[in-house]
C-alpha cells in the first residue's frame, strides 16, 4: 500500500544521512503508537538509498527474558569478522564497544545503523545505544532507532537512551496517524467508517481494506490487538474488554456506576494507547 503523509519524516532522514556523510553523525529517533507505520517508513528510506549504501540492521524483541545485545546480534554477517568473533565469544562490553565503533567508521561511509523496536532492548543494547548517540557528532554514521509510544513505562532506561545525544545532533519523527483525507484516497466508498474504526492508524486501515468483504474481523488485526491487551494486568484487561464492546465510547458515570475504582486501572491502557479517557467519557481506541 501507497505510503502516504510521510514525505516529511522521508526527507528528516534524508538530511540527517548527508549529514552523516559530512562526517556529523546523527542520531533519529522515529517514535509511534503499534502500527504506526516506523517500520513502512525506515523500509521505504533505506529502499531508496543507492545500491552501494552500507546498511546495518538490528531488531529487539518481545521477550520475557531478553537476549544480552540482541540487536547487536543481528548484525553478524554484515560486519567484519574481528566483531563477528567477540560476540559470539561473549566478550567484554568495553571489548564490543570498541569493535563496534571501529566497524561503523568502515567504507563505505556513512553506515547507516538501523535498531528496530529499542523500547524492547535489553540493557546492554541500551548501553551501545547511550555509548553511539553521545558520540554520533564525530562518526560517519547516521543511527536510526524506532521506538513504539507509550511501551516503556515512565522511568524505564530507554527513555535516558534514545535521549542520549545532543540535541543539535539528534532529531524526534513522531508520526502521526493518516488524516481523513488520507484515510478517503485508499479506501473509497465507505472511507468515513474506515476512518473512524482505525483513527487513521495504517495498520489497521490497511487490513481493514485487505478484507473489507469479510464478515468478521481480520485475524491479523484481532491478534495485535489480543497481543497488546495481554501485557495488562487482569484489572486493566477487564475494563478495556468492558469498555470494547460498547459502541463509540462509554459515560464516565456509567463507569462510575458499574467499576467505582476505574480510574487509576484506566492509566496503564491509555498510556499504550488502548483506551482514550477524557472528563465525561472513555472510548476504545480500536
Amino acid at each position: 500500500m501507497e505510503l502516504l503523509e510521510r514525505e516529511g519524516a522521508l526527507a528528516a532522514l534524508t538530511a540527517a544521512r548527508d549529514a552523516a556523510a559530512r562526517g556529523e553523525g546523527r542520531a533519529v529517533v522515529v517514535v509511534g503508537e503499534a502500527g504506526i507505520g516506523k517500520t513502512a517508513l525506515v523500509t521505504k528510506f533505506v529502499a531508496a538509498l543507492e545500491p552501494d549504501a552500507r546498511v546495518l540492521v538490528g531488531s529487539c524483541d518481545d521477550l520475557s527474558i531478553p537476549r544480552p545485545l540482541g540487536a547487536i546480534h543481528d548484525l553478524v554477517g554484515a560486519v567484519s569478522l574481528g566483531l563477528e568473533e567477540a560476540l559470539a565469544a561473549d566478550a567484554a562490553p568495553h571489548a564490543i564497544h570498541r569493535l563496534l565503533l571501529a566497524e561503523l567508521a568502515l567504507p563505505p561511509q556513512p553506515t547507516v545503523l538501523l535498531l528496530e523496536d529499542v523500547h524492547w532492548a535489553d540493557e546492554a543494547t541500551l548501553d551501545v545505544i547511550t555509548l553511539l548517540a553521545r558520540r554520533i557528532g564525530g562518526l560517519p554514521v547516521l543511527l536510526v532507532l524506532t521506538c513504539r509510544d507509550g511501551e516503556a513505562p515512565p522511568g524505564h532506561p530507554v527513555h535516558a537512551a534514545i535521549s542520549a545525544a545532543r540535541t543539535n545532533e539528534s532529531d524526534f519523527i513522531e508520526l502521526a496517524p493518516l488524516s481523513a483525507r488520507a484515510v478517503a484516497s485508499l479506501s473509497g466508498e465507505g472511507a468515513d467508517d474506515v476512518y473512524a474504526v482505525t483513527a487513521g492508524n495504517p495498520f489497521y486501515v490497511t487490513e481493514l481494506l485487505a478484507s473489507r468483504t469479510a464478515d468478521e474481523l481480520p485475524r491479523s488485526v484481532a491478534n495485535a490487538v489480543r497481543g497488546r491487551v495481554s501485557r495488562l494486568s487482569d484489572e486493566e484487561r477487564r475494563l478495556v474488554e468492558l469498555v470494547s464492546v460498547v459502541p463509540n465510547r462509554v459515560s464516565t458515570a456509567v463507569l462510575d456506576a458499574v467499576l467505582p475504582d476505574w480510574a487509576p486501572t484506566a492509566e496503564e491502557p491509555e498510556r499504550r494507547h488502548l483506551l482514550e479517557v477524557d472528563a465525561r467519557h472513555v472510548r476504545f481506541r480500536h
